[in-house]
């Protein structure tokens, strides 16, 4: 990379902490566990080189400026070795993922339905499978991370919608209890399909990141997928009333998190950098408000099948 790159490095390091906040318009978006796999150094708070590198500025909502030396050099030395390969949204490779993905949810959905001896043992095999898988993810996540950024303990807790998915899947998987199933169905079809639909991510395949997201947001609507209509855990009635509510109450929690830490975990203090559903809900704070609206059509509308189908078996009583 030679001189060059290494006056680039030099300068950059030495610039002024407040350098790239002055922009008041700027939108902050803290990396989730699993969003920061799809994350490239073209998003938020972020600057090209000449030589395609990104040195990220600090987070606007950070109070204290934090060393980015590991993140300088490891991105110096990804600049030859990354692939340049945008991701296209709605492209061939997006749409073929979510049809691969639709695909594996249909199979793994039929396999704990068959009947036989080994119903039941299929059933095991592909709920631990898929538990495993996520744990995997949400394992490589950190790891994948650590060369890039120096993690603090916001960064571990599950304090994004998807990353609290993951931890929702895995545990509806090893236990099949109703609570955690019904969190998942409803938020692994909702929330975690819109984020699919929409990814955040820069590059497309092979790159890992790109992998690792949808990976990780598929592996959450397969699970959904196949603890609801494969393994046969359905909403109760009134499902979708307790988990939009217990939505409304980690939403809350984490606005307390936001305010105390200074950060942006769900959005509640701004929209996210790259183009997103909220985009079209209008300005902050309404835009909140009209998610949470969304999110109650959304649940009511997953509970219609179970609601149609006990009117039906109450009938036939």
């Amino acid at each position: 990379m030679g001189r060059g790159v290494q006056e680039h490095a030099r300068l950059a390091v030495s610039a002024p902490s407040g350098a790239g906040s002055t922009d008041s318009t700027a939108r902050s978006k803290p990396r989730s566990i699993s969003s920061r796999l799809g994350r490239s150094p073209s998003s938020s708070g972020e600057r090209r080189t000449p030589f395609s590198c990104a040195i990220p500025r600090l987070r606007p909502w950070r109070r204290e400026a934090r060393p980015r030396d590991i993140e300088l050099r490891w991105s110096l030395i990804r600049a030859d070795t990354s692939p340049v390969n945008p991701f296209e949204r709605f492209g061939l490779e997006h749409a073929a993922t979510l049809l691969l993905l639709a695909a594996i949810a249909a199979l793994l959905s039929w396999l704990p339905r068959r009947r036989g001896a080994g119903s039941a043992r299929a059933q095991g095999i592909v709920r631990f499978a898929l538990a495993a898988l996520l744990s995997f993810g949400l394992a490589f996540a950190l790891a994948d991370a650590l060369p890039l950024r120096r993690l603090d303990w916001l960064d571990i807790l599950p304090l994004h919608f998807c990353d609290m998915a993951v931890l929702i899947a895995v545990w509806a998987l090893l236990t099949r209890r109703r609570t955690p199933c019904e969190l998942l169905y409803f938020w692994g079809l909702s929330g975690t399909l819109i984020a699919m639909l929409t990814p955040d991510v820069d590059h497309g395949f092979p790159d890992s990141r790109c992998l690792s997201f949808f990976a990780l947001h598929g592996g959450v609507a397969v699970s959904a997928v196949v603890m609801t209509f494969g393994v046969g855990v359905r909403p109760r009635p009134g499902a979708h009333l307790r988990v939009f509510w217990i939505t409304n109450a980690y939403a809350a929690l984490i606005a307390v998190i936001d305010a105390v830490a200074n950060e942006n975990y769900l959005y509640l203090r701004a929209k996210p950098s790259q183009p997103s559903i909220l985009d079209v809900m209008g300005p902050w704070p309404w835009y909140i408000a009209a998610a949470d609206a969304l999110a109650f059509v959304l649940f009511r509308a997953l509970m219609i099948p179970f609601m149609n189908h006990r009117a039906a078996a109450t009938h036939q009583k």
